[in-house]
């Protein structure tokens, strides 16, 4: 195991041509498996990127849990940014008031 970069091992499986990544996390010593057929970047790269998208959905799960967004206005980015910023806003002048 690479200590460097908490990677246990790369196999590579014919699930229509996948790899399997193995990484292991520090803290919690709790075995991750990710399935990928990114074969041009390295593994840590497939590991980043798969930590990233995680905390990007935390975000969102927190967005649904505390801001009150029943629907979006739009569908342009700009919009969906606006609104979401508008309903931060809100929700932090909500928290000071308490």
């Amino acid at each position: 195991m690479d200590t460097s970069t908490s990677i246990a091992s790369v196999r590579f499986i014919d699930f229509r041509s996948s790899s399997v990544i193995r990484a292991k996390r520090n803290l919690r010593f709790r075995r991750l498996v990710f399935l990928t057929s990114l074969f041009s970047v390295s593994t840590k790269t497939v590991a980043d990127i798969c930590k990233k998208r995680r905390q990007v959905e935390l975000f969102c799960k927190w967005i649904k849990g505390h801001l009150r967004i029943n629907s979006f206005y739009g569908t342009s980015a700009n919009v969906v940014k606006t609104q979401v910023c508008v309903a931060n806003i809100v929700y932090l002048h909500v928290a000071i008031a308490k």
